[in-house]
């Protein structure tokens, strides 16, 4: 019993090890060095507002390129594109969507009619705010 239990636990990992692997040679094919300004390959997305507190959140991709703020989540594939110009306010939080306890960096950007916010947990949310306020030109449009 034991043997499969820890069989099992062997494959899942190894399967999640994968799906890693895929998703960064994906991302390195998808986009050129140069546009790729900044990158978290360990990011952990909370939600975006609209979905409420019963979603499911993950880890993924987070990269940020010139025209755009692009998070892909591992499992379940999922990818959400937020285009720098609908950008309205970036911010570093303690917690979202009732989920507390780390530095969070959020977006608060238009998405079709409406005011939306994501949050992701990052390496350093300092340099992802001083990078996405440049590149989005928020404090020009203020």
């Amino acid at each position: 019993m034991d043997q499969t239990i820890a069989g099992t636990v062997v494959i899942f990992i190894a399967t999640l090890l994968l799906i890693f692997l895929y998703r960064i040679i994906s991302l390195k094919k998808n986009y050129k060095q140069e546009e790729k300004l900044l990158v978290d390959y360990l990011s952990n997305f909370y939600g975006v507002s609209s979905k409420g507190m019963r979603q499911i959140r993950g880890n993924g991709i987070l990269l940020l390129s010139r025209n755009n703020l692009i998070f892909e989540m591992y499992i379940p594939r999922k990818k959400y594109t937020i285009s720098l110009d609908t950008i309205s306010e970036i911010s570093k939080v303690n917690g979202h969507l009732g989920k507390v306890g780390f530095n969070l960096l959020k977006v608060k950007f238009k998405s079709e009619n409406y005011c939306e916010e994501a949050a992701w947990a990052v390496n350093d949310v300092d340099e992802w705010i001083k990078q996405l306020v440049i590149m989005s030109h928020i404090a020009d449009r203020r």
